[in-house]
């Protein structure tokens, strides 16, 4: 069965893509050098204007459900809780990783020539994540932060000069520039996604 042509003017065309550091199903790193990805899949590449038109920003928690058909009911094909960056990409498309995305891609949607499935041509509708999950995103960020912080505090020691404190060499390196540069990325995206969601 070929996938139906979609009515729906909201549709977009994804396209599925491998990373830098992958090979066919094989993933060897969480870093794609191609496209400035470090350390996560859980993205969605759309191009600027289609954010904007609806409603959306980068960095935005957002929602891919496949446009329904006759083969297929709305809302069955859902991947949830991906983080859109915007990206130099053709408008009216986007892209997200493959394997995870085959959640989209069903069985028999193929092309009816070639037999081949439509990773490249899945009509789909892109939403904002519904508030509740964003503050459940939001609270699994804090709990990965937390420990890190707990560790650091739990190191720091009374000085015998007072005033000030020492730290064992492992805290010492966690308030690294770097360490702290990761960690204050990680409080400046949740704070985005806070006001996000109140507004």
């Amino acid at each position: 069965m070929k996938i139906l042509a979609s009515a729906d003017r909201e549709a977009l065309t994804l396209t599925t893509i491998r990373s830098h550091d992958q090979y066919n199903t094989t993933i060897y790193g969480l870093n794609d050098r191609y496209r400035g990805i470090t350390g996560r899949r859980d993205v969605v590449f759309v191009n600027e204007r289609d954010l904007a038109s609806r409603g959306l920003k980068h960095g935005d928690l957002v929602d891919i459900s496949v446009v329904s058909d006759a083969g297929s009911k709305s809302g069955e094909r859902v991947m949830r809780n991906l983080t859109a960056v915007a990206y130099n990409i053709a408008q009216g498309s986007i892209a997200t990783y493959y394997p995870e995305a085959n959640v989209l891609v069903a069985l028999d949607h193929y092309d009816a020539k070639s037999g081949t499935p439509s990773y490249k041509s899945t009509p789909v509708l892109l939403r904002a994540s519904p508030t509740h999950e964003v503050l459940r995103r939001l609270v699994a960020d804090c709990q990965c932060i937390k420990p890190d912080m707990q560790r650091s505090m739990s190191q720091m020691t009374p000085s015998p000069g007072g005033g000030r404190s020492s730290m064992s060499s492992e805290a010492a390196t966690a308030r690294s520039p770097r360490k702290r540069g990761v960690i204050a990325s990680r409080y400046g995206a949740i704070n985005r996604r806070i006001e996000a969601a109140a507004t």
